[in-house]
């Protein structure tokens, strides 16, 4: 999903010059700006192949080493759903925001929580998460005791990218990061299962 606002997509291909970007929503009827290598597509991302959705499996079957940013209002979990591990390894990077797993869908056929759990775990057997930054427009829920973000920002890698260097001690948001909306302060966690201080001492 882009909305109008192609920040990222404008800023990757100025860093990467010789690849090309397909960029999908069907909600806008054109981009408001011309970027060079961008191809919009008027479709949304879901299950299945229709005029006004894709679920991407072309694309994925002809490209290797795909980075993928995806933000798809909940619908990244139905999506993900459809995905093998074969197909999953064709994504060398992944950037994803997960809408609230921790509730149940107010529609027929929901998904349960467990479920939602289960396919993002799904992304943990091709590959590591490096990044995760709560989203600061939107609040926190208690799960098992433990208070996690209603949506939140992952960066995958592929695992064969990438050597597992253990769990990250860097607090969370990282520097780096900045407020998704500047109206709301940042969420901040620490502690298990987020990050873990040296010596294996836990925030709590």
């Amino acid at each position: 999903g882009l909305a109008y606002n192609l920040t990222f997509e404008e800023h990757f291909l100025l860093l990467h010059k010789t690849l090309k970007c397909n960029a999908y929503d069907g909600t806008i009827e054109k981009l408001p700006k011309f970027i060079e290598n961008l191809t919009f597509i008027k479709k949304n991302i879901g299950i299945e192949e229709t005029n006004t959705t894709t679920n991407l499996h072309n694309i994925i079957e002809n490209y290797n080493n795909i980075m993928l940013k995806m933000d798809i209002e909940s619908a990244e979990y139905r999506w993900l759903q459809t995905l093998s591990n074969e197909q999953l390894q064709k994504f060398k990077q992944i950037v994803i925001e997960f809408h609230f797993p921790f509730f149940f869908e107010n529609i027929k056929n929901p998904l349960t929580i467990n479920s939602k759990i289960a396919i993002v775990n799904k992304l943990q057997n091709t590959h590591y998460l490096v990044h995760l930054h709560p989203n600061s427009g939107c609040e926190t829920r208690k799960y098992n005791g433990i208070s996690v973000p209603c949506v939140f920002e992952c960066t995958y890698i592929r695992k064969d990218c990438q050597n597992f260097c253990g769990l990250s001690k860097d607090p969370i948001p990282h520097t780096i990061d900045k407020p998704n909306n500047p109206n709301y302060l940042n969420i901040y966690l620490s502690g298990f299962p987020f990050n873990i201080l040296p010596k294996n001492r836990f925030i709590l």
